[in-house]
Order: C-alpha cells, then sequence, then structure tokens
C-alpha cells in the first residue's frame, strides 16, 4: 500500500451539469448523489414556479422524497417536514 499524507485531500466536483449522468458506475452516482444531497434537503434544488406547483412537480418531489426516505433504512413514517 502506498503512503498515506494527511496533508492533502483529492477533492471531486461536478460543475458542468448540460450532460446526462451515466448510472452504469456505482462509484460515479454515488459521488454525484452525496454532492447534491445536501442541497436537495435544504430544498435549493427545487424549481416551484410562481403560484401553484404542477402535479408533474408534485409528483417528482414526492418520489424523490419517498425515495430518499427509503435510502435511509428508517421504519417510521417520514414527518410532513421530512
Amino acid at each position: 500500500a502506498e503512503p498515506v499524507d494527511a496533508n492533502y485531500s483529492l477533492w471531486f466536483r461536478r460543475v458542468v451539469w448540460s450532460l446526462a449522468l451515466k448510472l452504469d458506475n456505482e462509484l460515479y452516482v454515488t459521488m454525484h448523489y452525496n454532492q447534491v444531497l445536501p442541497d436537495y434537503l435544504k430544498a435549493l434544488l427545487s424549481v416551484v414556479p410562481p403560484g401553484k406547483p404542477s402535479e408533474q412537480h408534485v409528483q417528482q418531489i414526492s418520489r424523490l422524497a419517498a425515495l430518499q426516505h427509503r435510502a435511509k433504512d428508517s421504519v417510521y413514517l417520514p414527518t410532513l417536514r421530512e
């Protein structure tokens, strides 16, 4: 094994989102998921048009919330805030 130098860290971050994600590599998907999760949980990725959100938008947010809840292996029902 190579010696570890604690003075350096290597960070990857996607900054250009115009190309679609490839879902065939688990590490690639995990890296992107963990990059956007904090912003998603703070509702910074949800763009709601002025007025009432569309039915499609509500379904999309509901599905993402349900998947996030399942990913946490929670045994209780999510709260309204979750």
